[in-house]
């Protein structure tokens, strides 16, 4: 069987590599570090440079791919680890650095699968995203996503399976000469693996061209394949689905000792940072005097080991944190990889791992989306802030923080802050929001003006006045508008006619000379600022009345002879309700002012 593999695939490589283009990252000859080959079949192979010379950790180098199950139909690359399926349409590479590049495998009218490679230099992982997108215009039922292939650590097809549930990373180890190798593959991101598998390599392969994963782990030296799998249920016309993961390399010596690194540490420029590294005492016995070195692999930077300081024992079985100060030079390029290798020596045996520490650029925070003003009790539309370097917010989801508006938070996902909610306090609300993670201090910045409801006050009279007579100025308080309707429109909202309404700096002012008589119930709608609120109030008009009088004699037929008494009444007309007589008699006053003369 091991025969037959060797023989097929060899014809298979061979053919792949004379007829098929290639793009490359990485590529630079130091230890430890990779060169990752691109080609236009959608599979990829990995070098790891080691002993002088490059060494590929997949079969052939290029026995490492990915495959699609969707609506029950298998897609793939054109040859390879991963048999059987439909072919791609297309498959387009499109480098956009020297250490990242994304390669588009297409279905025409079905599916499109991105693959994004990024390489940090002088590292040993390879970080990959997978964009799949539905471009068939109905729903895609039963995806399966699967990413893995037929291993080949220090030049050899044989390892021991491994798993970790916690990281959900599948991978392969084995010791070779006293050096430990080991080759993980780790899902990152949100979507979380539904399968597993590191075993025969041939079972892996049918397993995925099954449709499903085992899970199987063997422990066991033997010639290996691995695989994630992922899995969702349905993708809507236009979704796009993403998942994401990181491959990752390693190689130390190991004695009774075994020295562990850190994984996946950033650092800033010009930070200084501690890293913590582990020795763990494998054998039986305790293991004495032993001493530790640190070596950074480029100039500029440091490691200084702050403890333990000085020789030290470690227990049978037990294990030591070490810790390393580490220093980035200001000047260091972002996105370049330093590589700390700590060596811990105990009767002339080194053991050692290496640590990768890459550069990440300080954390920024973009411009709000948009400032917006608006109502009490109005639903936010959502504000964004793009973001670089962080990995979060302070007070995520907090109501009210942050110097946001009561009702109103912000929350932090895919480089993207976004706020919302109904805000229940009115003001001016300059917020200001802490990136968090990432490398030095950043925050997210800008404006809401939440309007409080309108109000108006009572009326600072309810007059009654004659028609044709000036009105004392009514007023009336506001508060949040910017106006009213029909302003200096007279007999407007109610108003009399001759009297209108003007607003200025928060008042109401009602003025004019009424020229009609009633009782006017008016009604000011206000304008600007939030809800349906109007100023109201009565003005009482009477109209101008011209008073008369007429008088009767007590003389029924008004013939009075001389020295006889008679009583004159007046009855008026008009005369409101206290009006005052005065009798004439011969145009001389006479009488007592009342309503009869006698």
């Amino acid at each position: 069987m091991k025969i037959t593999k060797i023989i097929v695939l060899l014809y298979l490589s061979i053919w792949s590599y004379s007829s098929f283009s290639q793009n490359i990252l990485g590529n630079i000859a130091t230890t430890g570090t990779l060169k990752v080959s691109i080609w236009n079949t959608c599979r990829l192979g990995v070098d790891r440079y080691t002993s002088g010379a490059w060494q590929n950790q997949w079969f052939f180098g290029d026995s490492k791919g990915y495959k699609l199950y969707a609506d029950g139909v298998r897609y793939k690359h054109a040859s390879g680890y991963f048999s059987l399926g439909t072919a791609w349409n297309s498959v387009v590479n499109t480098p956009i650095d020297a250490n990242n590049q994304y390669q588009t495998c297409t279905k025409t009218g079905v599916l499109t699968v991105k693959q994004t490679i990024y390489y940090p230099a002088n590292s040993s992982n390879v970080v990959y995203t997978w964009d799949i997108t539905n471009n068939s215009g109905a729903t895609i039922n039963d995806l399966r996503f699967f990413s893995g292939g037929d291993t080949y650590l220090a030049g050899g097809d044989f390892g021991e399976g491994y798993w970790d549930a916690a990281t959900n990373t599948i991978g392969v180890t084995k010791i070779v000469g006293g050096t430990l190798v080991n080759l993980f593959l780790t899902a990152t991101g949100t979507e979380v693996p539904f399968g597993h598998a590191s075993e025969y390599y041939a079972d892996v392969r049918t397993d995925v061209n099954a449709n499903a994963l085992s899970n199987t782990v063997t422990a066991a030296s033997h010639d290996n394949g691995i695989a994630l799998e992922w899995r969702k249920a349905s993708l809507a016309p236009g979704a796009t689905w993403t998942i994401t993961a990181q491959e990752y390399f390693d190689s130390k010596l190991v004695t009774n000792l075994t020295v562990t690194a850190p994984v996946g540490q950033t650092i800033c420029q010009g930070e200084t940072k501690d890293m913590t590294y582990t020795v763990q005492n494998t054998s039986g016995a305790t293991v004495n005097s032993i001493t530790l070195g640190q070596v950074m692999n480029v100039a500029g930077w440091t490691g200084t080991i702050t403890n333990p300081v000085g020789a030290f024992s470690i227990a049978a079985g037990a294990t030591q944190n070490v810790t390393v100060s580490v220093f980035c030079p200001l000047a260091s390029v972002i996105g370049s990889v330093c590589q700390g290798v700590l060596t811990a020596t105990y009767a002339g045996l080194p053991a050692n791992a290496t640590g990768f520490f890459t550069v990440t650029a300080a954390n920024t925070a973009g411009a709000a989306s948009s400032s917006p003003t608006l109502c009490i009790s109005t639903a936010l539309t959502a504000i964004t802030h793009a973001t670089t370097g962080a990995t979060g917010i302070s007070n995520s989801g907090v109501s009210g923080a942050d110097g946001l508006p009561a009702g109103v938070s912000a929350t932090w996902a895919g480089n993207v802050i976004t706020i919302s909610g109904t805000p229940s306090a009115a003001g001016t609300f300059n917020y200001s929001i802490p990136l968090t993670g990432g490398c030095g201090t950043a925050n997210a910045t800008g404006t809401i003006i939440v309007t409080a409801l309108n109000t108006a006050g009572a009326a600072s009279s309810s007059p009654t006045l004659c028609s044709s007579t000036a009105l004392t100025a009514i007023t009336h308080a506001t508060t949040s508008a910017t106006g009213i309707s029909n302003s200096g429109v007279t007999g407007a909202n109610g108003l009399p006619a001759g009297v209108s309404a003007a607003w200025a700096g928060n008042v109401i002012t009602i003025s004019g000379t009424p020229s009609a008589a009633g009782t006017f119930n008016y009604s000011i709608p206000l304008t600007g600022g939030c809800g349906t609120v109007s100023a109201s109030g009565t003005i009482t008009v009477n109209p101008v009345l011209v008073p008369s009088v007429s008088i009767v004699s007590s003389d029924a037929d008004n013939t009075i002879c001389a020295g006889t008494s008679v009583t004159f009444t007046a009855t008026p007309t008009n005369g409101g309700a206290a009006p005052i007589y005065q009798w004439y008699l011969n145009g001389a006053p006479v009488g007592t002012g009342g309503t009869t003369y006698t």
